[in-house]
Formats: C-alpha cells, structure tokens, sequence
C-alpha cells in the first residue's frame, strides 16, 4: 500500500505532462500508421518498430491524448517493480525483496533520469528485467523452454532499444557457461531454443513491414543510420560524460550510492554477475548526455542495494531488523526525494519545464491547435526543428519524410543526401504552412553539419512565406501572439505562412552540394 501511493506521488503529474520530442516522434509514427501512412517509408524513425506498436495501442485507445502511453509506461513500471521483488524475493528473502522494490521505485523519478517521458527505456526495463529473472530462477536446471522464453523476453527488449545489447550478451554468455557442464548437444539445443525466439519475435515485430515492403527502409533507420549515430552524435564522447552522470547520481541519490560502494564489500550472492551487467549497461550508454539512457542501470543498481542493505541488517539481532528495514528504507526514499521536491508538487505544464527548459515542448499543444485551425485535414506542414509532437497534436502529416531534423543535422556520410532529400521535397510540394522552432536544442547544428538545408531554408522563408503568430515567453510565462511581425526576443516556435502568388525562391542550380 505504501509503495502504491509513493508511485502515484511521484507519477501523477507526468501522465497529463505535454509529450517531448522524442514521445511526440513515436506517436505521429503511430497516427499516421493508423491512418495509413508506413513509419520508416513516409517517416524517418531511428527506433525499432515496438514503440510504434505500443503507441498505436494507445492511439487506439483515446486518439490525440497524451495519457494512454504514459500509462502503459506505468503499468511496465509496476511489472518491473514486481519481477525486481520476486527476484530479491527469491535469492536474498523478504527484506531484501522490499529495499530493491523501494529503492528502485526512488531512484526512475530522479531529475537526471527524465523518466516520467515513456520513451523506449522505461518500456524496455520489463523485458529485459523478465530475461534476468528467468536467468536467475533457472540458473541450474534450465530447460530448452526456459532459454525459449528468454529469448523471447530478451528479443522484445532489443526491439525496443538495441543499447540492451550488451547486458543481454553478459547475461546470456554467462547462463552459457553455467549450462556447459550439460554437454555440446544439449547446450546447442538450449541455444537453437533461444533463436528460435528471436525469429520469432523478428517475424512479430517486422513481419507488417515486410508485408508491406518497407524492410530496406527500416534498415537504414534503425541500424545503418543509427551505426552512424552511435559513433559521431552531437555531445558524445568520453570520459568527461561519464564523470558528470556519476557525479549526478551520487549527488541526488547519495544514500543508493553508498550502498552501492558497500556491497562491494558485503557481497550478496550474485553479487558478481550484477556488476558485470551493471558495467556493462554504462558501456552501452556512458558516452550519451540523454540522463533517460541510464535508466537501464537501475534495476542491477537497486538489486545490489537491496541484497546489501539486507545483508547488513542480518547483523543486527531478530527483533530489530523489521524497524531497522522500515527506517532504512524511509530513510533512502526521503534522501532521494528531496532533488524531486518542487517536481512532487509541480502541474504537468510546470514539470515539463522543470525538466526540459530551453525546449518548446510546453507550448507544442497550443501551436498545434492554431496551426489545426489554419490548415485542412489533407494539408501538409513542415516543422522547422526536431519536434515532431507539434505534427501529432495538430493530426497533420509531415511535408517530407524527415518529421524530426536530427538526421540532417547530426554529422554522418547520410547527412548530406539527407538535407538534399528535404530540399527536393519542399521543392516539388512547398507547404502552405512552416512552424519554425529557434529552440538550439532543436537543431543540433555543428561545425560539421552540411549547409545543403539551411542554405536553401532561410531564403525560402524570407522570400516565401510570412508569419502568422508565434508562441513568445517572458521568463517562464509564455502566450500565443498573432498576428505577430517579428523579430521579437522570447518567440520559441513561430507559425508561417506561405504568400499568395508567389513561386519558389530558387532554382535547382543554386542549391550548394
């Protein structure tokens, strides 16, 4: 009971929080399948096909809300919660059951893991925590079935973030190596087992795409592109990352890492494989800024703490351990809800700005409505930037394939004929309306982005098209100003509209390469 109602005090505010970017994508991909566009062929989606499946499940549900899949980010929440109690349940007994489903429960709402989004890591944890916990429960005596379901429950978890890779492997590998005193014919049919899994869940995942031709397309976003994205995006690299998320982590939840350092020392049993996928979970992910990749840690980080802070109280005599567990956890929970202070008691439109300030997100619903009341159902928009929940809000498809501008932006070979695919759609099809975002954290330009779409963008505009209205802030009070002339400081996203009469501002030869 009291874990149920600490939930719901640090989720009830994100479930009506408007969507950010990255929940905005993965819900216009879902809208326009409904309505029968092909994600990857009419868009460009970096992830796999599994979070459009579980936004379309919510799109069906209650069309244009932002609530169904903050929900269903809930609900896996719950099941992670439970099979994180079963497993510490099963291996270190009833305290240490209840620290990792508390103290897992107090570190997902830290401000530096951004988890009340549901992005493809908090849906990712159930899979990947049920793989661990059929690992652990048949450790000895699996069978071909157990490696069956496994390879199932891993299969869903890379289907919907392939950074599991690598935990998955340790995992496996390890189960492995466990199973070889089995024999080779054995341990080759546990192995068949598990691949048969995963064919199977590449059947269910992408046998609609390859039903309708889009498997190439879906291969140069999800992996080709990506292949690139993992080596060279914006931000990434080194060492420097790692020490600031750490030095993040150890300041909000200090008590979490303390435990942490101490069961190096107490050792549960376990305790061995749990660091190695913990180590490599921070390989996957330690070169990334985004504090929602980390969120795959902790599930291993609340079991170590869990089975430490048993282990401990097992020192102490029989009568105080039930008071001392309840003080400690309280303890930890209240040490760790302190950074979550003014989020606790924040509106949605608030905690959005708490948590992403400097990003249009808060204001996305209402240029979306106006940009709805501007246009017909049929009509397409370009959004200038990388928000794509603008589309969703406004149930308007995109003017080119590329609803989000990362792609063109971030360097990579693709970068180029990327920023040239844009260019040749807006020129065969300009759109009647523009909604430009001035948010820098939208375009991610560098010193190595090509200048193909920007050197044709910012002409096209000026020639092109005039503004209609722009959201405008004043500190952290924004409003909706039309008609608005510009230029004007605070404007963050600003609606355009194109000039009656007027043709294109360029011929093809004046595009640079």
């Amino acid at each position: 009971m009291g874990l149920g109602l600490f939930l719901v005090l640090t989720q009830w505010n994100g479930i009506l929080a408007p969507f950010e970017r990255d929940e905005g994508e993965y819900a216009y991909n879902a809208w326009m399948m409904d309505s029968g566009g092909l994600p990857y062929h009419d868009s460009f989606l970096q992830k796999p096909p599994l979070i459009i499946y579980t936004y379309l499940l919510g799109e069906k549900f209650a069309p244009g809300a932002v609530w169904p899949p903050r929900v269903l980010a809930a609900a896996f929440l719950v099941g992670t919660i439970i099979l994180l109690w079963l497993i510490a349940r099963r291996r270190w007994g009833a305290d240490a059951a209840w620290a990792t489903a508390w103290i897992f429960s107090a570190l997902m709402p830290l401000p530096t893991m951004l988890a009340f989004a549901a992005n493809t890591e908090r849906f990712m944890l159930l899979p990947l925590v049920a793989a661990l916990a059929i690992v652990w429960r048949r450790w000895d005596d699996a069978s071909a079935w157990d490696w069956f379901w496994a390879g199932l429950c891993a299969a869903a978890a890379l289907a919907y973030k392939p950074i599991a890779l690598p935990a998955l492997l340790v995992l496996f590998g390890a189960w492995l190596w466990r199973s070889r005193r089995l024999g080779a014919r054995p341990v080759l049919g546990r192995l068949a087992a598990a691949a048969l899994a995963a064919a199977a869940a590449a059947v269910l995942v992408l046998g609609y795409f390859a039903w309708r031709g889009a498997l190439a397309e879906v291969w140069e976003c999800a992996v080709t592109y990506n292949r690139y994205y993992a080596a060279d995006a914006i931000g990434w690299g080194g060492i420097h990352l790692l020490e600031r998320m750490l030095v993040r982590f150890a300041t909000e939840a200090y008590a979490a890492a303390g435990l942490l350092a101490l069961s190096l020392i107490v050792r549960p049993s376990g305790w061995r494989l749990l660091w190695t996928l913990l180590l490599a979970c921070l390989l996957a992910v330690y070169r990334d800024p985004n504090g929602h990749y980390y969120i795959m840690m902790l599930p291993m980080a609340a079991l170590l703490c869990g089975a430490t802070l048993a282990g401990l109280l097992q020192r102490l005599p029989a009568r105080a351990r039930p008071w001392s567990l309840a003080l400690a956890i309280a303890a930890m929970t209240a040490c760790t809800c302190w950074p979550l202070r003014q989020r606790l008691i924040a509106s949605p439109a608030r905690l959005t700005w708490l948590t992403y300030h400097g990003n249009p997100f808060v204001e996305s619903g209402e240029v979306a409505r106006r940009v709805a009341e501007l246009t017909k159902p049929d009509d397409k928009v370009f959004v200038a930037g990388s928000e794509p929940q603008i589309l969703y809000y406004a149930r308007r498809r995109g003017a080119t394939r590329f609803d989000i501008l990362y792609p063109l932006m971030l360097p990579s070979p693709l970068a180029a004929r990327y920023q040239q695919q844009v260019v040749d759609e807006l020129r065969r099809n300009p759109p009647e309306f523009i909604v430009f975002s001035k948010s820098r954290m939208s375009w991610l330009i560098t010193s190595a982005t090509p200048h193909v779409f920007y050197d044709y963008l910012e002409p096209l505009i000026r020639e092109s098209y005039a503004p209609v209205g722009a959201y405008v802030w004043n500190g952290d009070q924004g409003r909706w100003l039309e008609p608005w002339t510009g230029p004007q400081p605070g404007a963050s996203l600003i609606v355009l509209r194109r000039k009656s009469g007027v043709g294109l501002p360029l011929p093809e030869s004046s595009v640079k390469p």
